[in-house]
């Protein structure tokens, strides 16, 4: 039971992180919204993404237990740009912590 609550404790805990960090800043951005929304689809990068329509796809997650060696593997439903997060982050950072 408590490593079950443990896991779901982690899961929570990196949500959050992921949503804090996708959280909007104060600034309005400035960039211009198109009239259609399909205006700004990249059809070559989707697929090199390997993105479904919806711009997700899925992913394995592998969760090591703290002191053993365990490992669980749990599948995963998210955008397919999560790899290009990185990239992304560098390009718009000025300074590093």
């Amino acid at each position: 039971m408590m490593k079950r609550f443990d896991r779901n404790v982690t899961l929570v805990a990196v949500l959050m992180m992921i949503a804090v960090g996708c959280a909007d800043s104060e600034k309005p951005r400035t960039a211009e919204v198109p009239e259609r929304a399909d205006a700004l689809f990249d059809e070559a990068l989707a697929k090199g993404l390997r993105a479904d329509q919806y711009g997700m796809r899925s992913y394995v997650i592998a969760f090591l237990q703290a002191g053993l060696l365990a490992l669980e593997l749990h599948s995963w439903y998210g955008s397919a740009a999560v790899s290009q997060i990185a990239e992304a982050h560098r390009r718009i950072q000025a300074k590093k912590p």
